[in-house]
């Protein structure tokens, strides 16, 4: 299964129903994040019966971790920290699904608060490793609920825009031959 996800530099991770294999898919997770690749996890995967559980779950990765207190959340969520996933975003008109089933997770050593409910509840944190983006919301389906899909676009493009090494190479290499030029051209 781990190669199914190696060829994408991030994956969204969604519950809505009990996974077949909870630890199993939570091993799997972390083998992907170990390997480079960036998470977001979303709703229900932090509330039981439908979370997921094993390694993802061990400290400093999934940034929201599961204390088994489900309950009510408002409905709205609120920036408690900077980030790029709120660019373009409307966090007034974001409308998205709430229920009894929500989690009200605590936050992983190292992770960081980017929104709550207004309320107290945690609703989006990342991992001190950046590479992994807890989202404890649901959406609601609504087609006309554009800002909920830009923050999901958002968080993954956050946690998988990670350039390879050989990128940053190239880049290197593509300034200093600009460089290079611009002194010639100057000389």
């Amino acid at each position: 299964m781990i190669g199914d996800l190696s060829g994408y530099s991030a994956v969204l991770a969604f519950t809505n129903y009990p996974p077949a294999n909870p630890s199993g898919l939570g091993d799997i997770l972390k083998q992907y994040v170990d390997n480079g690749g960036g998470l977001v996890i979303n709703t229900y995967a932090f509330s039981d019966p439908w979370s997921i559980t094993g390694g993802i779950t061990n400290s400093g990765y999934a940034p929201l971790v599961n204390v088994g207190s489900n309950g009510y959340v408002s409905g709205l969520l609120v920036q408690t920290a900077p980030s790029a996933i709120f660019t373009g975003v409307n966090l007034g008109t974001l409308t998205y699904f709430n229920n009894s089933n929500f989690s009200h997770p605590t936050l992983d050593a190292g992770a960081t608060l980017l929104a709550d409910d207004g309320y107290g509840i945690n609703m989006i944190a990342i991992n001190a490793s950046g590479n992994i983006i807890a989202n404890n919301t649901f959406p609601n389906l609504d087609p006309n609920n554009g800002d909920y899909y830009r923050l999901t676009a958002n968080e993954l493009l956050a946690v998988g825009a990670v350039p390879e090494p050989e990128t940053y190479a190239m880049l290197l290499i593509g300034l200093s031959a600009i460089g290079f030029a611009a002194k010639r051209r100057k000389a």
